[in-house]
This record gives C-alpha cells, sequence and structure tokens, in this order.
C-alpha cells in the first residue's frame, strides 16, 4: 500500500544537460549576451569607420574640386555665421539644432557644392575642436553632412 501512494506523488526528474548548477546555467547565458553585444558593437563600429572613410573620401573631392570664389567676402561672411550657427546651437529639450541648413543653401547657390562641403566641413571641425567634443563623433557628423549636401544636389 506504500508504494501505491508514493507512486501517485509527483517525482522530480533532473535532467543533466551539461552543467553543474544553475548558476553556471546564468554565466552562460551572460556571456552569449556579452557576445552579442560586442559583435554589435564590433558592426556599428564598422559601419561609423565606413562611412567615416567614405565621406573624408568626398571632402577630398570637394577640396580638389573646388575654384577660387567669385565674391570671398560674401563667403567669409557666410562662414563666420555659420560658426556662430553651430557653435551656439538652439537648445531643444535634451537635444539642441543649429540654424546653419539655411547658410549651406545659400552657400550652395551662391558658390557651388564644393566651396560648400568644404566650407561647411571646417566649420564644423572648428567648431567641434572648440567644444573638445570626440573625435569619431566629429569625425562622422561632419560626414553625414557633407552626404547630405552631395546626395541633394
Amino acid at each position: 500500500m506504500a508504494s501505491g501512494i508514493f507512486s501517485i506523488l509527483p517525482v522530480p526528474v533532473f535532467l543533466y544537460n551539461g552543467h553543474n548548477t544553475f548558476f553556471e546555467m546564468e554565466e552562460e547565458a551572460d556571456l552569449k549576451k556579452i557576445d552579442s553585444i560586442s559583435m554589435r558593437e564590433k558592426v556599428a563600429s564598422f559601419y561609423i569607420y565606413f562611412i567615416t572613410f567614405l565621406g573624408l573620401v568626398v571632402v577630398i573631392n570637394s577640396l580638389l574640386l573646388s575654384e577660387l570664389p567669385s565674391n570671398p567676402v560674401m563667403l567669409l561672411l557666410l562662414v563666420v555665421f555659420m560658426g556662430i550657427t553651430e557653435y551656439f546651437p538652439i537648445r531643444i529639450g535634451r537635444g539642441s539644432i543649429t540654424l546653419s541648413l539655411l547658410l549651406i543653401y545659400t552657400m550652395n547657390w551662391q558658390f557651388g557644392i564644393h566651396i560648400t562641403i568644404v566650407s561647411s566641413v571646417c566649420v564644423m571641425l572648428l567648431t567641434h575642436l572648440l567644444r573638445s567634443l570626440p573625435m569619431q563623433r566629429t569625425l562622422f557628423n561632419c560626414t553625414q553632412v557633407t552626404f547630405s549636401i552631395t546626395l541633394a544636389e
């Protein structure tokens, strides 16, 4: 009769799956998460460096193809205004925006795409260096502006 009672009760079954403890299973799951995170970081880093490289190629191409401006005083004024708008952005919530797009459009209309790219990249590099921002972020932002100007043309 006693064997009948024990046969009705559920008996826990432990299967050996190669892990000694529950904590080792958690450590392995954490290692998989770390591998996934490091893989994503590698892909993101490659993307940032690839975009930066392509943007620098476009900037060097524009530097070689640019000609002297017909009205250098107007270009200097537009570059100074762009520097002011880049250095003093408008704060909106946690982020900020600049109004340099209007000046970029005016420069492109007046002087052409090559001078616009070179001057906007120079202004962005100068303002980011004055703010002591990381160089990787600075170059990536400059190349994104370069691509925007080039693809808009």
